[in-house]
C-alpha cells in the first residue's frame, strides 16, 4: 500500500511518459467514472466501443482521413551528369556526423546509432554471452550467461509493463512486479559488469574470445542505457529507491564499461582496429557529456533553480528543430510546417476539449448518486440555457468538433450521429422548460439524463476524432519517404529533450523528498569519469599508454592519413599517365608539315626539333598533364568503354579525398564536442590535437594537430586536386557515387 500511495503523485507523469493512442483512450473513458459520471457511454458504431486506436490503413478500412493541402512535388534531379558536392573541410562530414539531433546536450556523435527497447536489448547481450560447448566448464562464462538469462526475463516483464503503464497505478501486483523487476535488473547489472571486469576471464582463452570478437562492450552499454527509462520511473514511485539513481544520471553505465575497457586493456584484449571496441569508447564518451548535463541540472534542481533547468530545455528543443529543418530540403520543410499547422490545430482542439471535460465532469460530480428528479431537471436546464454562447459550454463542445469535422474528408454516421442527438436533446429540453407539472418534471429528467449523456457521447467522440485525425495526419505524410526521415528524426530529439526534462522534475522531486544525494560523491564520481576517458597515463585505464579519447582520435587520424595518401598515390598515377599521352610522352620530338607527317632529312632520317624547342614542349605538356586537359570528351565520348574506365579512376580518386575529409572532419567533430570537458588532468597529447596552446589574449602559441591538418590540405594543393577532379567529372559526365558508397 505504501508502494501505491508513492507512486499517486508521480501517476500523470508516469501515463504522460508511456501513453499510447490505444491506452490514452482507456485512460479517456476510465476518468469519467473515477469522478462520479454515473452515466453509460455506448458505443459510437456498431456496438463497437470508442476507442483512441485509428486503423492502420485510412482507405483500406473506410475511415475519414485529414484533409491536407497540397504537398510540394518532388523534383527528380538528373542522374547523368552529375556534379560532385565539394568536399568540405571544417566541422562537418560528408558521412552525416555533424548531423545531431540533440546539439548541445546529448551524445551527437553516436545519435545516428540505432535505439534498443529493454526486452531487444537484453536480448541482444544474451547472444553474445553464449557458452559454447568448449567453455562450459569456465565457471565466469557460466556465471556471466546466467545473469543475461536473469536480465532477459526481467526486461520481459519490464517491457511488458511498459506497454500498459497504467496498471502500475491501479494494480498492486502489477506495481510490485515492476519495483521487483528493476532490483533484479540493477542487481543483474552489478553482478554482469563486475563479472565480466574479471581478470580470471579477460585471461582465459573463452574470455578472451567473447570479449574480443561478439561486441560484447556495446551490448552491456545499449542495455544499461535501455534500462535508464525504467530505472527513472522506478525512482518517481519510489523515492527511497536510491540505488536506480546511478542509472538515472548514467555513472553505471560510463563507469562500468570504463573499468571493462581499463581490464581488458591490461589483459590486451583490447584493439582499436576492431569496430566494437572504437564504438564502445566513443559511446562512452559520448555518454559523459550527458551525464555532465545531467549533473548540471540535478545541482540547479537542487538549489530551487528549476525553472533555469526548464528554461534552458525549451532552448533546446527549440534550437533542435531549427537545426532540423535547416538540414533538410524546402520542400520537406514545407510538409513539416503543414504537418505543424494541423498539429497545432487539433492542440488547440484538444485543449478545449480538456475545459469541456472539466465541466462535464464538475456537473456529474454533483448528480452522482442523486435520486431527486428536480435537481437533475434543473441541471439540464441550466446547461441548455447556456447553449448559443460559442465560448460557453456546451456549445463550445459542439463546435469544436464540428471544426474537426470541417478538416476531414467527410464524417462518419457516428460523428454526425453524436451532434444530431445533442441538438435534438437540447431542443426538447428547450420546449418544455415552463412545465413544472410532475409528469413534465419527471420526463425533464429522464430527457436531461439522456442529454447529459450526449454530451458525454460527444465529448468521448471528439476525443477519438482528434486521436484519429492526428493519426491520420501522420499515416498520410509518412508515404514521403523524405518527409518520413525527417520526422522519425525529430520524434528522437523530441524525446530526448522531454526525457532530459522529465530527469530534472524527478531529481528535484528526489531531493524534495530527503533522498540521501550526495553532492560530494557526484563530483567524486565525475572526476573519476573524466580522468578515466580523458586523462594522462599514471594509473589510470589507458589504451596503449594514451587516454581511450584519444587512442579513439589517434585511430581516426592514422584513417585519414592512409585515405589521403591513397588520394595523392592516384592523383599522381592519373598525372602520369596522361602525360604519357602527350607528345613529350610519345617522346615525340620531330619536326612535321603541315599535313602533320614527319619531316626526313636526305638520309631518310626524322628532323628533329631544337632544344629550346623540345623543353618547351616538355613543360607545356606536363602542365597540361597536371590539369588534365587531354582528359576530355574527344579520347572518352559518352557510353564509350573508355569512358567508363576514366570515370572509375576518377571515382576512386574522389572516393580517396571524401574519406580524407570524412576522417578529419570526424576528428574535428569530436574535438569540438569534448574540449568542453578539458582540464588540467586532460592527458597532453589530447590538448595538443583537439586545442593546441594560445596565451590569454587568444593568441594560438602552436597549431593543434587537426587545424594543422587542416591547412595543410590547403596550403599543398591538395583541395584544388579534388576540384580538379570533380569538373572532369562532370564534363566526362561520369555519374556520382550514391551516398551510401560515400560512408
Amino acid at each position: 500500500m505504501k508502494s501505491v500511495l508513492n507512486a499517486r503523485p508521480f501517476s500523470c507523469l508516469l501515463i504522460a511518459m508511456t501513453m499510447t493512442a490505444p491506452s490514452f483512450s482507456a485512460f479517456a473513458q476510465e476518468a469519467p467514472r473515477r469522478a462520479g459520471l454515473d452515466f453509460t457511454f455506448p458505443a459510437a458504431t456498431g456496438g463497437t466501443a470508442v476507442t483512441g486506436t485509428a486503423p492502420t490503413d485510412d482507405e483500406s478500412t473506410g475511415e475519414p482521413t485529414i484533409k491536407l493541402p497540397p504537398i510540394p512535388p518532388r523534383r527528380v534531379a538528373p542522374t547523368n551528369p552529375v556534379t560532385p558536392t565539394p568536399p568540405r573541410t571544417s566541422g562537418s562530414t560528408m558521412s552525416g556526423i555533424d548531423k545531431s539531433a540533440f546539439p548541445g546536450m546529448s551524445c551527437p556523435l553516436v545519435d545516428n546509432r540505432p535505439h534498443k527497447d529493454l526486452l531487444a536489448a537484453t536480448q541482444a547481450l544474451s547472444r553474445v554471452v553464449v557458452v559454447t560447448p568448449e567453455c562450459q566448464n569456465n565457471a565466469d562464462m557460466v556465471k556471466i550467461s546466467e545473469e543475461a538469462k536473469k536480465l532477459v526475463s526481467a526486461g520481459t516483464n519490464l517491457q511488458g509493463l511498459w506497454q500498459n503503464p497504467e496498471a502500475l497505478t491501479t494494480d498492486a501486483k502489477s506495481l510490485a512486479s515492476f519495483n521487483g523487476d528493476v532490483n533484479v535488473m540493477i542487481s543483474g547489472l552489478n553482478n554482469l559488469t563486475t563479472q565480466l571486469q574479471q581478470n580470471s576471464l579477460l585471461n582465459s582463452k573463452c574470455g578472451k574470445e567473447m570479449m574480443t570478437g561478439t561486441g560484447v562492450i556495446v551490448a552491456v552499454s545499449d542495455l544499461i542505457s535501455s534500462f535508464a527509462p525504467f530505472a527513472l520511473i522506478g525512482a518517481s514511485m519510489n523515492p527511497a529507491m536510491g540505488a536506480a539513481l546511478p542509472y538515472i544520471l548514467g555513472f553505471t553505465g560510463v563507469g562500468s564499461v570504463a573499468k571493462i575497457i581499463k581490464n581488458m586493456a591490461d589483459a590486451n584484449t583490447l584493439n582499436m582496429d576492431k569496430i566494437e571496441h572504437r564504438q564502445a569508447v566513443l559511446q562512452n564518451v559520448c555518454e559523459f557529456s550527458k551525464i555532465s548535463q545531467r549533473v548540471r541540472f540535478l545541482k540547479l534542481a537542487q538549489s530551487g533553480q528549476l525553472e533555469q533547468v526548464t528554461t534552458e530545455i525549451q532552448g533546446m528543443r527549440r534550437a533542435t528543430y531549427s537545426l532540423l529543418r535547416s538540414q533538410y530540403s524546402d520542400r520537406v520543410s514545407s510538409i513539416a510546417t503543414i504537418r505543424q499547422n494541423l498539429d497545432q490545430t487539433l492542440k488547440n482542439a484538444d485543449a478545449t476539449l480538456r475545459k469541456d471535460q472539466s465541466e462535464l465532469q464538475s456537473v456529474t460530480a454533483q448528480l452522482t448518486g442523486q435520486t431527486d428528479k428536480h435537481l437533475l431537471c434543473y441541471a439540464a436546464r441550466e446547461i441548455v440555457d447556456r447553449a448559443g454562447s460559442p465560448g460557453n459550454f456546451p456549445t463550445r463542445a459542439v463546435m469544436n468538433l464540428q471544426s474537426l469535422l470541417g478538416q476531414q474528408n467527410q464524417p462518419t454516421l457516428a460523428q454526425t450521429t453524436m451532434l444530431k442527438a445533442e441538438e435534438r436533446l437540447r431542443l426538447r429540453l428547450r420546449a418544455g422548460a415552463n412545465d413544472e407539472t410532475d409528469k413534465g418534471i419527471e420526463e425533464c429528467a429522464s430527457l436531461g439524463k439522456a442529454y447529459i449523456d450526449s454530451l458525454g457521447r460527444l465529448l468521448l467522440g471528439t476525443r477519438d476524432t482528434i486521436l484519429k485525425q492526428n493519426s491520420s495526419l501522420e499515416r498520410q505524410l509518412s508515404k514521403d519517404s523524405e518527409y518520413s526521415l525527417f520526422r522519425r528524426t525529430e520524434l528522437a530529439a523530441q524525446r530526448e529533450v522531454d526525457g532530459l526534462q522529465k530527469v530534472a522534475n524527478i531529481l528535484q522531486q528526489l531531493n524534495m523528498d530527503n533522498a540521501i544525494i550526495d553532492k560530494m560523491e557526484l563530483d567524486t564520481q565525475m572526476s573519476g569519469l573524466k580522468r578515466a576517458l580523458f586523462g594522462t597515463p599514471a594509473g589510470l585505464p589507458m589504451i596503449r599508454g594514451v587516454s581511450p579519447a584519444e587512442a579513439w582520435l589517434d585511430f581516426v587520424g592514422e584513417q585519414n592519413r592512409r585515405a589521403f595518401h591513397q588520394f595523392n598515390t592516384e592523383m599522381t598515377s592519373l598525372v602520369n599517365d596522361a602525360y604519357r599521352v602527350t607528345q613529350s610522352g610519345r617522346m615525340d620530338f620531330f619536326q612535321r608539315d603541315a599535313q602533320g607527317n614527319v619531316l626526313r632529312d636526305r638520309f631518310g632520317h626524322p628532323v628533329r626539333l631544337g632544344t629550346m624547342n623540345q623543353n618547351q614542349i616538355i613543360i607545356d605538356n606536363l602542365r597540361a598533364a597536371a590539369e588534365l586537359k587531354n582528359l576530355n570528351a574527344s579520347i572518352a565520348p559518352a557510353g564509350s568503354d573508355n569512358q567508363k574506365i576514366l570515370c572509375q579512376r576518377l571515382e576512386n580518386i574522389w572516393l580517396s579525398w571524401a574519406a580524407t575529409m570524412d576522417h578529419l572532419a570526424a576528428q574535428d567533430f569530436f574535438c569540438q564536442n569534448i574540449r568542453g570537458f578539458f582540464d588540467s588532468n586532460t592527458s597532453n597529447g589530447l590538448v595538443n590535437k583537439c586545442v593546441g596552446r594560445r596565451d590569454l589574449n587568444g593568441r594560438v602559441l602552436v597549431m593543434s594537430q587537426i587545424a594543422a591538418s587542416q591547412a595543410e590540405l590547403g596550403s599543398n594543393g591538395a583541395r584544388e586536386k579534388a576540384l580538379l577532379i570533380s569538373s572532369k567529372m562532370k564534363e566526362l559526365q561520369c555519374e556520382m557515387p550514391d551516398a551510401g558508397s560515400l560512408q
